[in-house]
């Protein structure tokens, strides 16, 4: 290529030593050289400097910082330090297919005029090696700020890249709120959406999310309590009356009901799934159908 853009990839990084080596080799192996790699440590006190001085590489930056248990404290340091026109995220446990970047960019001239580009991961269960696939975007959804807001976030910071231009002439970044902790990247992306952004996704698995003891995530109770966070702070600051507003907040209840229901099905507790489907059918039976729909065939 005559043009070759800089893409920085922002990896914030706390103890996860032996999984960050993974991700930053995973990055080394990429076939598009042209970027650079910012790993933003919460003063680990594993062998993390160990690992990332053993790779002698320019184009990796090591910034230490105390983000104070807030991650996208850490990501927006990393997009501070930033030089690159495209920024990717890539969690420290995480790791990309070698060809990742190189698809990026190919996309990018065959499909310009894009902000934020997105590619599907597969979801690996390290202690037992399960493996799932996760589809992101919303290819066929016309407004996507508000298909995130009431059908639930789709998309992953691992699996996505952003136009560093649009963030910074929109004033987004991630939440510092610690009331959103574990779910402000959700709220990354619905502003980004909110303001208009154009979304391209690309349908190729491009890279892993996996899942170990020591994911932030892993605290569900936590996880859902913050997502409810970030979905009431956005509809209060929607310009609606209030029977719009509590429409809305019904749909949405009904939404995060189902999706807490999927639990009864990993217990394998059939009857109690079926029976909290059919209640909340015959609650809001429109919305249910619309869920059941979206979650077929909408990719």
């Amino acid at each position: 290529m005559n043009f070759e853009p800089l893409i920085s990839i922002i990896t914030p990084n706390y103890n996860m030593g032996k999984l960050l080596d993974q991700a930053i080799s995973s990055i080394i192996n990429q076939t598009y050289r042209n970027w650079e790699l910012i790993i933003i440590d919460n003063f680990s006190d594993d062998n993390t400097k160990h690992v990332i001085n053993k790779y002698k590489d320019n184009r990796i930056k090591f910034i230490q910082f105390r983000n104070c248990g807030v991650i996208g404290a850490s990501r927006n340091q990393g997009i501070k330090y930033s030089s690159g026109r495209w920024i990717a995220f890539l969690d420290a446990d995480d790791i990309w297919y070698p060809k990742r970047l190189e698809i990026f960019i190919s996309q990018f001239y065959k499909k310009p005029y894009h902000d934020v580009y997105t590619t599907d991961e597969f979801l690996i269960n390290l202690p037992h090696r399960q493996k799932k696939s996760l589809i992101y975007g919303r290819n066929l959804v016309k407004d996507v700020y508000r298909s995130l807001l009431i059908y639930g976030n789709h998309f992953s910071p691992s699996a996505t890249i952003v136009s560093k231009d649009y963030i910074a002439k929109q004033k987004i970044l991630f939440s510092e709120n610690k009331n959103f902790i574990t779910a402000e990247d959700y709220d990354f992306w619905l502003k980004i959406f909110r303001s208009g952004a154009r979304c391209h996704s690309i349908r190729q698995f491009l890279g892993e999310f996996r899942l170990h003891s020591n994911n932030n995530s892993k605290n569900n109770s936590l996880h859902r309590k913050n997502i409810r966070n970030v979905i009431m702070c956005h509809i209060q600051s929607l310009d609606l009356d209030l029977e719009k507003k509590e429409k809305l907040r019904f749909d949405i209840e009904t939404r995060l009901k189902l999706t807490n229901s999927k639990s009864l099905l990993a217990r394998k507790d059939i009857f109690n799934f079926f029976k909290t489907l059919c209640m909340l059918f015959l609650n809001n039976p429109k919305f249910v159908s619309k869920y059941i729909i979206l979650k077929l065939l909408i990719k």
